[in-house]
């Protein structure tokens, strides 16, 4: 009992001393893994969901960072949605609290219950690092096609239509 628990301690002394820097000013690889919400605010579409992604890429050293986020937006309305985004960010300062910004700009699959539609996504924000700990606060705009199938005695097909989608994010995530 007394090895376990002095395993135990080991390890956390371990991970507690690597959380001390932050790896925003780090060069090389560097990714991360998020989850959060986000909330439409729209007046006629509702995408309220629950989003999990991760986010890959490279930092130069200074603050730069340059990569590519996948994800799942679960959306309370019965569907998700499957985004894909290319990721700029800048840490403005190499301390344990580093504010930074940045731009995501990709496109998304929606898939609401039998029908399905794509969309351009583009997403500014702002954050905190903490050591580890992403803090992320975001407006997500969307514009796209969205397919239905549509059946009626006089008429039986697909019909498009056009949306535009405006959320905001709240994200949490770890990056290693």
């Amino acid at each position: 009992m007394k090895r376990i628990l002095l395993i135990i301690c080991v390890l956390g002394v371990c991970i507690g001393a690597n959380a001390q820097e932050n790896h925003a000013f780090r060069k090389g690889y560097r990714g991360d893994v998020s989850m959060g919400g986000l909330i439409g605010i729209n007046k006629d579409l509702r995408n309220d969901a629950v989003s999990l992604s991760t986010t890959h890429g490279y930092s130069y050293g200074d603050g730069f960072y340059i990569g590519a986020e996948a994800g799942v937006n679960i959306l309370f309305a019965e569907g998700i949605t499957i985004p894909v985004l290319a990721v700029g960010k800048y840490n403005f300062i190499d301390y344990k609290i580093s504010p930074f910004v940045d731009c995501r700009i990709g496109t998304e699959a929606l898939i609401h219950n039998k029908d399905s539609g794509i969309a351009l996504v583009a997403s500014p924000g702002f954050g905190i690092d903490y050591r580890r700990l992403i803090i992320r606060a975001a407006y997500i705009c969307e514009a796209g096609r969205f397919t239905e199938n549509y059946h009626q005695p006089s008429y039986s097909g697909n019909v498009t239509s056009l949306f535009k989608s405006h959320s905001f994010q709240i994200k949490m995530g770890i990056s290693f």
